[in-house]
């Protein structure tokens, strides 16, 4: 199997989908899990109950990432900004996928900075920020343990 195991939401394209399970990856759909209509919160605990990775552009997984890591839940993140995704081919993406799944400890455990809240507070910058310098720009990798 390459990379790590993966969740997606249903904003992950499919051409996306299928270029990394033809690369051996172990990916998991939300759709066929949840069907059409799903919840981030609920695609994060599934996720971080089964092992998995949320692979996912939404960003409202901000806000529910960032309370998780407030209160110290286990899960692994993998995030791409929309404006970037919308440039990139499938296996553009595939190939981010495959890099980030090379770096060692791609999901050492992050912790949350000061601040006073989610939508634009100073803690909301930061944890962005820190994320964004992780992984220079193209897909996101976050995690607590």
């Amino acid at each position: 199997m390459a990379g790590f195991p993966l969740l997606t939401d249903n904003h992950v394209r499919q051409g996306i989908i299928q270029a990394l399970k033809q690369s051996g990856w172990d990916v998991v759909r939300a759709v066929d899990v949840f069907g059409e209509e799903n919840d981030d919160a609920d695609l994060l605990a599934w996720a971080a109950d089964n092992g998995r990775a949320l692979a996912t552009c939404d960003k409202r997984i901000h806000v529910i990432a960032h309370q998780w890591l407030k209160e110290g839940r286990p899960f692994r993140l993998v995030y791409w900004w929309q404006e970037r995704y919308r440039m990139m081919t499938a296996g553009e993406m595939a190939e981010a996928f495959e890099g980030l799944a090379r770096k060692l400890n791609v999901f050492a455990a992050r912790t949350p900075v000061s601040g006073r809240g989610p939508r634009g507070s100073p803690r909301r910058a930061a944890w962005t920020a820190r994320l964004t310098s992780a992984s220079k720009g193209m897909l996101e990798a976050v995690s607590c343990r």
